[in-house]
């Protein structure tokens, strides 16, 4: 319970016997641990050869091509360039912050996240984030105040705005309401503004944008993108999603 406090939300914890403040195992996310966790009783069952030689994922432009289109999702890359020398237990855990806050960010806009992943090698680094759609509609609910607190405020503040479509009126469930303006319709905005104010993320993170800036690819254009960094391998796990010993 103490190492928890000290290194909150750490799946596998290893003390660095030089640092004592630092985890040696930052690296390691839940999900590999996890995974680490049910290839280890998976062997116990079936030993076989294909947990230490895993088949590899598709790699081919064309084939990855394909799976992306037959997804009928949005999905973005962001790629960043590293500009410090950072080992992966520190890069990883501040990848995974900033991936943390791009998801927050766009939930809170309405977007449906499907799923996220992260990469990084030789100061390259990726985030992925696949959408449900990448375009909302114009039109949205804004719920007003309980019952039991004064609604005044609420109605004087949306009633002339130039950003109200429709309201007030009461919904079915009784409360205040009107349908107004979504800030941001487009996902690709929401992402871009969050990169851009950099608010919450990974402390090296923000300063490589700071300093490199990033890239959006969207769709079909990840492809190309991931072949510029080496890493079709890693969206050919991504898009194949499935345990590689059972692949």
């Amino acid at each position: 319970e103490e190492l928890q406090k000290i290194f909150p939300n750490q799946p596998l914890i290893f003390i660095d016997p030089v640092d004592p403040s630092r985890n040696v195992a930052a690296a390691v996310s839940k999900k590999n641990y996890a995974t680490f966790i049910r290839a280890s009783q998976d062997f116990l069952r079936d030993p076989r050869e294909v947990f230490f030689f895993p088949n590899d994922p598709p790699v081919s432009k064309e084939k990855l091509s394909k799976i992306l289109k037959s997804r009928e999702t949005s999905i973005f890359m962001i790629s960043i360039n590293i500009t410090f020398d950072l080992v992966p237990d520190i890069v990883y855990p501040q990848l995974r912050k900033t991936e943390m806050k791009l998801k927050k960010d766009l939930e809170r806009s309405d977007f449906r996240v499907l799923r996220t992943d992260i990469w990084s090698k030789n100061k390259k680094a990726i985030i992925l984030v696949e959408l449900e759609v990448s375009e909302l509609p114009k039109a949205k609910k804004h719920s007003g105040p309980p019952l039991n607190v004064k609604p005044e405020p609420f109605i004087q503040k949306h009633l002339n705005s130039e950003k109200t479509l429709n309201g007030p009126f009461i919904n079915e469930e009784g409360r205040l309401m009107f349908e107004i303006e979504r800030p941001h319709k487009k996902a690709r905005e929401v992402l871009a503004n969050s990169l851009n104010s950099r608010e919450g993320f990974g402390k090296h993170i923000k300063k490589s944008i700071k300093e490199e800036g990033y890239e959006i690819s969207e769709n079909s254009e990840i492809i190309e993108t991931a072949a510029e960094s080496n890493a079709l391998k890693f969206l050919g796990n991504y898009l194949t999603r499935q345990l590689p010993w059972y692949r």
